[in-house]
């Protein structure tokens, strides 16, 4: 049920001489709607030509919503946004049932309700009917809506991170705290997250290859190596092989494709991704798959473990808390390195204004720092501010599949690949030819 729909409704409850009021005290904003609308005829067929005539005006919808008496608690403008995320985000009905009735039991000790049967009320009737009605419940004061649109972005995997920004966006509107996030949608059916290995070794002026795929946690498989050597410039050819094998095509195709983990010495830290798309490929990498880099150092080089393992057991239980000030440290300046002082109060995702050097990459590695995003290239301290807040708003667990999808939504709208990076260095996800010397004490 649209709001479009749920405002015919109610204005086909209205009696002729209320419908006439409403029409006569909207005319002072609307002049030409007179002329729009019929003089005479069933009630039904009037309504409907005053939806579409307001429907044009900018918040023509919500000016009804106010005339009706029963003002939304949430802005008319805002609700045909979420109906267009809705539809794009095609959650299964199942799922959304499953989840509106989960939130009408949380009111269970707060609220006098019923609940909706759905044989003789549809499901969307009932969430733009109950959820928007102040009067529902008695409750006016809670926005039922933005808690139960909270609840169900986890479970959309292409619009979570959208409508989540709608609900923090509305809140802000609404001059309210928006609701506490929720994480994904826990079902029994729900496959583990598969990552494919890539890593990147160097011998003289040319690379080796080594990838594996991990499907289940502790288990991998090697799938491709070339040890023969080449330049940078036919990575993109050996990539295209490892992305056309039958695994990694039946995990995109079951919907369930694998993270990217980069694994490159430093100075190729700062590199677009994205410039290694295979050929033939129409869009960048990073809107399909996942993409992260990791350091190819901690790899080949030991030593490079006492902090890094010590600090992610030690904070790695905050994975499913929120990444904002208390656990996300902005850093403004090249020189600015207290990256001991942050990791030891606990800020551990490591947020720059600027794009790293070799030397600054050195000392984020040697201090232990596991998550790193930066800008490859300057940007405006307005993106920067905007970056923040959506981080803000997402667990950290869930950060890489926030980037996934703010990658792709800067591709669309500026057919360009997204400049933003991340390092995402989990020392419990390397293979275990590769994984550091479990009897080192600092690991």
């Amino acid at each position: 049920m649209s709001l479009r729909t749920l405002l015919l409704e109610r204005l086909e409850q209205k009696p002729n001489a209320e419908f006439e009021q409403i029409l006569f005290r909207l005319e002072d904003s609307y002049h030409r709607m007179r002329g729009q609308i019929s003089a005479s005829g069933p009630l039904s067929e009037r309504a409907i030509q005053l939806i579409r005539f307001l429907e044009q005006a900018p918040d023509g919808l919500g000016d009804l919503g106010r005339q009706l008496g029963e003002p939304f608690t949430v802005p008319c403008a805002a609700i045909v946004e979420l109906e267009d995320l809705l539809q794009r985000a095609r959650i299964a009905e199942d799922t959304v049932r499953s989840v509106f009735d989960a939130y009408l039991e949380s009111l269970e000790d707060q609220a006098n309700w019923e609940p909706p049967d759905y044989a003789v009320k549809p499901l969307w009737e009932c969430l733009f009917g109950d959820l928007l009605d102040p009067a529902w419940m008695k409750s006016s004061g809670q926005h039922h809506l933005l808690q139960f649109i909270s609840r169900l972005a986890p479970c959309s995997v292409s619009h979570s991170m959208h409508l989540r920004h709608w609900v923090r966006k509305t809140a802000s509107a609404l001059g309210i705290a928006p609701p506490r996030i929720f994480h994904a949608c826990n079902s029994v059916d729900e496959k583990p997250q598969p990552y494919l290995l890539l890593e990147l070794s160097t011998e003289g002026n040319y690379y080796n290859l080594r990838v594996r795929l991990m499907r289940d946690p502790g288990k991998y498989d090697e799938i491709y190596q070339e040890t023969l050597g080449f330049t940078l410039d036919d990575l993109p050819r050996h990539l295209g092989i490892v992305l056309k094998k039958p695994a990694i095509t039946r995990a995109c195709l079951s919907g369930n494709p694998p993270v990217l983990e980069f694994f490159l010495p430093v100075g190729l830290l700062n590199r677009d991704l994205d410039h290694w798309r295979p050929p033939g490929e129409k869009s960048p990498l990073s809107t399909k798959y996942g993409l992260v880099v990791r350091a190819g150092k901690r790899l080949w080089d030991k030593c490079w473990i006492v902090n890094w393992g010590r600090y992610w057991n030690q904070h790695c239980g905050t994975l499913c808390e929120t990444a904002d000030d208390l656990r996300a440290a902005w850093l403004t300046r090249a020189r600015d390195r207290r990256y001991d002082a942050h990791l030891r109060n606990g800020r551990w995702i490591f947020c720059l204004h600027f794009a790293p050097d070799a030397d600054c990459f050195e000392a984020l590695l040697d201090a232990g720092v596991a998550i790193l995003f930066w800008p490859r290239q300057r940007v405006t301290p307005p993106v920067l501010s905007e970056l923040k807040t959506q981080m803000a708003g997402q667990t950290i667990r869930e950060l890489p599949e926030w980037l996934r999808q703010w990658r792709q939504v800067y591709w669309e709208e500026h057919q360009k690949t997204a400049p933003l990076s991340l390092l995402w260095d989990d020392p419990q996800r390397v293979p275990p030819d590769d994984r550091p010397l479990p009897l080192h004490p600092d690991f």
